[in-house]
């Protein structure tokens, strides 16, 4: 019966409104970009295109390049979600004008970044030629996530459209879908009347379901985490999910 129950609240959103409605957030102008994948799907003209997408720039020794995610779970090092023909070439010495916007974790800087530049590609970019696409001449403008809440981003969901955010929760995930939730009951059970949001498309973060708590023989995973990524369309788009006391 508890199987059942939990399989069921978490395939439905739930429609109730526990919470008073949260006063509009006092926020800039919502960002205009195109996802990283949805640039990387479509053809591109042999000269190139000019695009305006947000991700994770990634420097280490190499150079820096861009990414749809990264995951947080598996050492001390940031780990791309996309393997090398999904990430876009950035060069060697782009990061040196917003070196100090970011963070450093076992040897690798990182941070959230609006990337504005000339998309080339298929093609041989960076050492050995390992990446398929490159931005040249590319402008990177750092970008802090507005923390919010479950309910704030429900309450107030067209004040949020296309904004980055930083949100705590517990997960529920299984293989194809997942569900930011903001009370956890007894047994990986949403609370009472708590509130939940979609996260767009299937978790990517293999070690991060490995840090989680497993019910349904392993099918479905629940933890508390702290996601970062941005609110378009109604659903969630993770950037990075980190693990909380665990």
């Amino acid at each position: 019966m508890r199987l059942g129950i939990l399989l069921l609240v978490f395939l439905l959103v739930a429609c109730s409104d526990v919470s008073a409605p949260a006063q509009l957030p006092a926020t800039p102008t919502p960002l205009r970009f195109t996802p990283i994948g949805d640039a990387l799907a479509r053809p591109l003209p042999l000269e190139g295109a000019d695009v305006t997408t947000l991700g994770y720039v990634v420097v280490d020794n190499t150079g820096a390049r861009l990414l749809d995610g990264l995951s947080f779970s598996a050492g001390s090092t940031p780990r791309p979600l996309a393997d090398m023909t999904r990430q876009i070439w950035l060069g060697s010495t782009v990061a040196n004008d917003i070196g100090e916007a970011l963070r450093t974790a076992g040897g690798t800087r990182y941070g959230i970044v609006v990337a504005r530049g000339q998309l080339e590609g298929p093609g041989a970019y960076g050492p050995g030629g390992s990446y398929r696409y490159q931005m040249s001449g590319p402008h990177l403008q750092p970008l802090a996530p507005q923390e919010t809440t479950v309910g704030a981003l429900l309450d107030s969901a067209a004040a949020y459209e296309g904004r980055l955010v930083r949100i705590d929760g517990a997960l529920l995930a299984r293989s194809d879908s997942a569900l930011l939730v903001d009370h956890l009951g007894s047994g990986g059970l949403p609370a009472p009347g708590a509130r939940q949001i979609k996260l767009r498309g299937p978790l990517r973060d293999n070690a991060l379901l490995g840090r989680l708590h497993a019910a349904s023989g392993g099918a479905i995973h629940f933890g508390q985490v702290q996601v970062e990524g941005f609110w378009r369309g109604g659903a969630l788009t993770p950037l990075s999910l980190l693990p909380i006391g665990s």
